[in-house]
């Protein structure tokens, strides 16, 4: 068996539940609850959602480089221009690559063998491999805690 809906009666006569005032306004049971419970007032109680200031979003306005042909153009364009990501484009110009032909040169598969998956600690640089050491399991007494477990 369901419990009855308290009835709230308002400044103006009215008589709403919690339920009836969300639907109303649009805002949740237990917003409306709150209200009803702080106040009678109607202008208070019927108040509507508030929303903060919304501002019109930014138009997103991007840098002009100038280049080493004397052209102006933003990183976008330039990736658009010569089929390459805006990232890559962006990290060139961000270090001071200004030069057309650097610029449009396709980026080069860098993946070698060593960095996928598991790495040998023998082919670790040596301060890896020193973290690595300082580990519980190369402790011959915590290796010894960690065999009794």
């Amino acid at each position: 068996m369901g419990t009855v809906a308290r009835e709230f009666q308002l400044s103006d006569g009215s008589i709403w539940t919690a339920r009836q005032l969300a639907f109303e306004l649009g805002i949740t049971q237990t917003a409306c609850r709150c209200r009803l419970s702080k106040t009678n007032d109607i202008a208070v109680v019927m108040r509507p959602k508030y929303v903060l200031n919304e501002k019109a979003p930014k138009a997103y306005k991007c840098k002009e480089f100038e280049l080493s042909d004397g052209s102006k153009m933003t990183a976008q364009q330039i990736a658009k221009k010569y089929d390459i990501n805006t990232s890559t484009i962006y990290a060139r110009l961000l270090r001071n690559i200004r030069d057309i032909n650097v610029l449009s040169q396709k980026p080069r598969n860098t993946a070698n063998k060593s960095s996928k998956g598991y790495v040998k600690m023998s082919f670790q640089p040596k301060a890896v491999r020193n973290v690595i050491k300082e580990r519980n399991y190369f402790d011959p007494m915590s290796r010894l805690f960690l065999k009794m477990t």
